[in-house]
């Protein structure tokens, strides 16, 4: 399979229109298809603009049918949606998708679409790097019981007390963004399972924590950490490997 070997940027209407046309399915997860009125003449745009692209393209038309082909079949996938909470405007998505040798990645937001040819071995540093940038929160690493955190500490004197009341602290910070991270997998039969997702929260004035939820002995348990970018890649990584 042939893929774009050049960042490729286009409205999110003909990105839709042009995976509509080739019949793959439902659009990638972080790309927003509702229904959409289209007046006769914003139709008419929508298909004016499409055909332009892939006159612009050229022979490079088949790279791009191409990439949308490995974007509605990939085997592996990293993908996030943020949301800045105050200027909803803002927000946007991020998918890297893999099937060896190819892989691409995936901007969005409410406008357009960005696709990029990367490396199939680096997805969740490619998810990451083109994420907003925010320095790492200064906090220590915690893991608490997660029936402990929800139940409010019943024991004041419990190892997790003071861990808990920290975490409780963290999470009423006000928060300049919310960015969620998830990995997926696509077996033979076009199936795809996807991991638990993991919480990236920039807070004002703190900065970026990562937090996450794993299962210790058969108890839940509540992970913690400054949100730098090599904690954000490894909890990426880890997520996708429990995949496979």
């Amino acid at each position: 399979m042939t893929i774009i070997d050049r960042p490729l940027r286009m409205p999110r209407s003909v990105f839709l229109a042009l995976w509509h046309g080739a019949d793959l399915g439902k659009a990638p997860v972080v790309v927003e298809d509702t229904p959409m009125y289209l007046t006769e003449e914003g139709a008419a745009e929508r298909a004016k603009r499409t055909r332009e692209l892939l006159n612009e393209l050229g022979e490079a038309a088949d790279a791009l049918r191409g990439t949308l082909k490995l974007l509605a079949t990939a085997r592996h996938e990293v993908y996030g949606w943020t949301d800045f909470g105050t200027h909803q405007e803002d927000n946007g998505a991020i998918l890297v998708a893999a099937t060896k040798p190819d892989a691409v990645r995936l901007i969005t937001d409410a406008e357009f679409v960005q696709l990029d040819p990367v490396s199939p071995d680096e997805l969740a540093a490619c998810l990451v790097m083109a994420m907003p940038e925010c320095p790492p929160a200064a906090v220590r690493v915690m893991r608490i019981n997660r029936e402990y955190y929800d139940n409010g500490g019943a024991d004041p004197l419990a190892e997790e007390g003071g861990e808990a009341d920290e975490l409780r602290y963290l999470m009423r910070v006000p928060r300049d963004a919310v960015h969620q991270l998830h990995a997926a997998v696509r077996d033979g039969r076009g199936e795809r399972r996807y991991s638990s997702p993991l919480s990236v929260i920039d807070l004002s004035g703190r900065g970026r924590v990562l937090s996450f939820q794993r299962t210790n002995g058969g108890e839940a348990q509540i992970s913690v950490c400054p949100g730098n970018r090599a904690s954000l890649i490894d909890a990426v990584n880890r997520a996708l490997a429990s995949l496979r």
